[in-house]
């Protein structure tokens, strides 16, 4: 069960920004929705999701070993 780190960031903004009552307001509501945005930006973004589905997983019983974070940093670097 693998995602793309685009669906997990997908995943992330549309569980934690909610909806706005706004039509078509690019604009943030609040100070917290402008961090929301800056980490949602940051390059790095897609790497912290996609380890922390990894430590998720293995904190329900799947083996995870410190080898398979190292490939998927690694192939993080390289794209």
């Amino acid at each position: 069960m693998e995602q793309s780190e685009s669906d997990l960031e997908k995943g992330f903004a549309s569980e934690n920004m909610g909806s706005s009552s706004s039509p078509v307001s690019t604009e943030p509501q609040t100070q917290m929705d402008v961090y929301k945005a800056c980490i949602y930006r940051h390059p790095l973004f897609p790497l912290l999701a996609l380890l922390f589905e990894k430590c998720e997983q293995s904190t329900q019983g799947s083996t995870q070993t410190s080898a398979s974070f190292d490939v998927d940093i690694e192939n993080f670097v390289r794209s």
